[in-house]
């Protein structure tokens, strides 16, 4: 008669660790999932949910200035480069639900929540009570133009963009001005001095065409500069290509130390 010794002689070492590594593994794609619902940027191109983590801005007085600014927007210059469908207002202020996530707080951004919409977000510092509110907006609004410009000179003439826009709405723009003229602790003083200065060399029907000269940077299609030196040769005379060259060289190590390599483009003249 023939016997068959069954011996199961498992290896309990080897039982746990697959175990481990199979909790661990389901864990990290649980985590994995979760961050791509509430962060997807990082995972997918020129999409975002961030706006909705963060207060809205739902004034009356806001929406009509932000409906009128569009207008004075694409009056000031040429077609947009991009094609904004819906823009949203947001505090950069988490929601209250969501203030367990240290989220980034008090910062003024344009992003393109969805690419494929043409839905884009403007993240504000302050509210339309305070009377720096129109100033601050005003620069945003510009940047809906070409929000993939990650530029000095788009800084600069959002900056300038916004002193018109204030103005033309009868808002208050005089403790910007003062601050932007003393400004030596960021991007934005120097970059609005030098481009009002070329604003007024150029006259209006030449800064219509700047935002006509953003390229990609390399291979990233999210990211733009304006060549400066192409735009420089496309006006009109010697003495005004003289000048704003003057100008740029004249602001130049001022705007430079600021500008971060690949975060913002500042191209010579």
């Amino acid at each position: 008669m023939i016997r068959y010794n069954f011996n199961f002689n498992f290896n309990f070492n080897f039982i746990f660790i697959f175990i481990f590594i199979f909790i661990f593994i389901s864990i990290f794609i649980s985590c994995l999932f979760f961050y791509s619902i509430i962060f997807p940027t990082t995972f997918a191109t020129n999409t975002s949910r961030y706006y909705q983590l963060y207060t809205p801005i739902e004034e009356e007085s806001s929406d009509k200035y932000l409906s009128d600014g569009m207008i004075y927007l694409h009056k000031t210059f040429l077609p947009p480069r991009y094609n904004a469908k819906l823009v949203l207002l947001r505090l950069a202020q988490p929601l209250p639900e969501y203030s367990n996530l240290n989220l980034k707080v008090n910062f003024r951004l344009v992003e393109i929540s969805d690419d494929s919409r043409g839905l884009l977000t403007i993240y504000l510092s302050m509210l339309p009570s305070n009377d720096n509110f129109w100033g601050l907006f005003s620069h945003e609004i510009c940047h809906l133009h070409a929000p993939k410009l990650f530029d000095a000179y788009s800084e600069g003439t959002c900056t300038a963009f916004a002193k018109r826009l204030v103005l033309a709405s009868t808002k208050e723009w005089s403790e910007w001005e003062n601050y932007l003229s003393k400004d030596e602790l960021s991007v934005y003083g120097p970059t609005y001095l030098m481009m009002e200065k070329i604003w007024k060399v150029v006259g209006d029907q030449k800064m219509k065409t700047i935002f006509k000269y953003s390229k990609y940077y390399n291979n990233d299609l999210s990211r733009q500069y304006i060549d400066i030196r192409e735009w420089i040769k496309s006006l009109e005379t010697i003495e005004q290509r003289d000048e704003v060259n003057k100008i740029i060289n004249q602001y130049y190590l001022s705007v430079a130390k600021f500008v971060k390599m690949g975060e913002m483009y500042f191209m010579p003249p």
